[in-house]
C-alpha cells in the first residue's frame, strides 16, 4: 500500500485510528452476543457497521 500525501506521524495517527475501530467492532460483537433485548442488539449491529464503514474509509487513504 502506498500512503500518497501522508506525514509519518499521519500515518501513525490513520493506522492508531483504524486499530481502536476495530477494537470498537470486536467489543460490540461481544455485547451483541450476550445482549438480551433486541432492540440493544440492533443498536450494537448498527455500531458494528458504523466501525466497519470507517476502517473502509480510513484504509481508503492508504491508498
Amino acid at each position: 500500500m502506498e500512503a500518497q500525501g501522508l506525514t509519518t506521524k499521519e500515518l501513525g495517527f490513520v493506522e492508531d485510528c483504524i486499530k481502536s475501530e476495530v477494537l470498537c467492532a470486536s467489543k460490540l460483537r461481544g455485547y451483541e452476543r450476550d445482549a438480551q433485548d433486541p432492540e440493544l442488539r440492533e443498536i450494537c449491529r448498527h455500531g458494528i457497521q458504523t466501525c466497519e464503514r470507517h476502517v473502509e474509509e480510513l484504509l481508503s487513504l492508504l491508498r
